[in-house]
């Protein structure tokens, strides 16, 4: 796929629908990071100035007709609720953005250091608390490579607290990864690259899931 003519394709839809409405058109995940493979979706944001139910009626009949529309996915929300949202919850989100147009910059000027320790500790806390459930009562090893690549943007967000670097490309946050950052991210790759996680390993991994969730509650 043609990246930036499909974006240019999907820009051109939105303008025709929302016109001056729009605060901030981006893009997100491994096509914004450059990462993409046959199987990811194209996760897109579109902030407008206000969004009501009907926008997003008409936003789907209109983007029902580009290409890839099944890989369509990611953001649409309203300007306000993104100024008000959740600061730890933005700093993942305005890291992982490629703008296309508008700037998220004011934004992040809010962002503290103590917001970016707290992504780090809810998203131990939900890491944690998945990783026994699905240890003790769903024994899927889907599930544990779900948990996995969350694991991820926790480990970009420790290693921008230890470094202050974002390590939005794979290749190099695990360059500056150290520690259980590192096994962490090793044990994404291995379980992504496996069609059935073997019980032998759906243990190793719950277990280094269930230790790196556990210091990063107790000490973040």
């Amino acid at each position: 796929m043609d990246l930036e003519k499909w974006l240019a394709d999907w820009t051109a839809c939105v303008d025709g629908i929302f016109g001056e409405r729009i605060r901030f058109l981006g893009i997100q995940g491994s096509y914004g990071r450059g990462e993409a493979t046959a199987e990811s979706d194209i996760d897109v944001v579109l902030l407008l100035d206000e969004l009501k139910l009907e926008d997003l009626q008409t936003y789907d009949e209109a983007v029902s007709a580009l290409p890839f529309r099944e890989k369509l996915c990611g953001f649409v929300g309203g300007w306000e609720e993104i100024v008000h949202w959740d600061k730890a919850d933005l700093f993942q989100f305005i890291q992982d953005t490629r703008t296309l147009r508008g700037s998220l910059d004011a934004l992040w000027h809010e962002i503290t250091k103590e917001d970016i320790q707290r992504a780090v500790h809810k998203g131990a806390c939900d890491l944690y608390h998945g990783c026994v459930h699905n240890f003790l009562h769903e024994k899927d090893g889907e599930m544990l490579k779900a948990f996995y690549k969350s694991a991820v943007f926790v480990v970009q967000a420790v290693v921008y607290l230890e470094k202050g670097v974002y390590g939005k490309k794979r290749t190099d946050l695990e360059r500056m990864a150290e520690g259980m950052e590192k096994e962490i991210l090793q044990g994404y790759k291995e379980l992504k690259g496996q069609v059935v996680v073997s019980s032998e390993d759906f243990g190793h991994y719950s277990a280094l899931l269930l230790q790196w969730t556990s210091e990063k509650i107790q000490n973040i």
